[in-house]
Formats: structure tokens, C-alpha cells, sequence
């Protein structure tokens, strides 16, 4: 990837998206209240209508998690980081270089 003619990340897109976080997506029975969302878990949840969102670099710890304070999903899914989040990322993380 390259900003202003300079390379500034180089890799495969497996490697250069390994640490950037991905989202786990929940949804949960009708009326599943989400008070007692685990604590390690509720800055990073947000809740899209029927759905709770989590920011995650590890969806395996952070659904055991969910299933530990008794949430029992209907059904779940795994966003991995893809190329837009690694360009966002790196935007950030460049923003103050010229």
C-alpha cells in the first residue's frame, strides 16, 4: 500500500489484516436483554436492530464470553478485517505525516 509515492505497508492481505480488529455479530432471542453484557464486552457492543455488534481481534474468546453470561445466540457471524479496514487503519495512522 502506498501513500504520497511512498510504500507504507507491504504484505500479503492475510499478514497486514492479522491484528486489526473484525466484528462478531449476535443475534439474540427477542427480549434476550443486553444489561448484562460481560464487561470485557460492552464498551466494544453496539446494538444494530435485531443484532449486537462486537469490535473483536478474537471472536472465538469474546463469543465464549457471551455464551458464559448465558446469552444463547440464534445466530452468529464473523467479520474479518478486509483491505478497507487495513486502508482505514493506515489513514489514521499517517494522517499527520504530509
Amino acid at each position: 500500500m502506498a501513500r504520497a509515492g511512498r510504500v507504507i505497508a507491504r504484505g500479503t492481505q492475510d499478514r497486514l489484516t492479522r491484528d486489526l480488529p473484525g466484528e462478531l455479530r449476535l443475534r439474540l432471542e427477542p427480549g434476550a436483554g443486553l444489561a448484562a453484557l460481560p464487561a470485557s464486552i460492552a464498551g466494544r457492543a453496539t446494538v444494530t436492530g435485531d443484532e449486537l455488534h462486537i469490535i473483536t481481534t478474537s471472536p472465538p474468546a469474546d463469543l465464549a464470553a457471551m455464551l458464559a453470561a448465558g446469552y444463547a445466540p440464534v445466530w452468529v457471524d464473523v467479520r474479518r478485517p478486509d483491505l478497507d479496514d487495513l486502508y482505514r487503519a493506515l489513514a489514521t495512522e499517517y494522517s499527520h505525516v504530509a
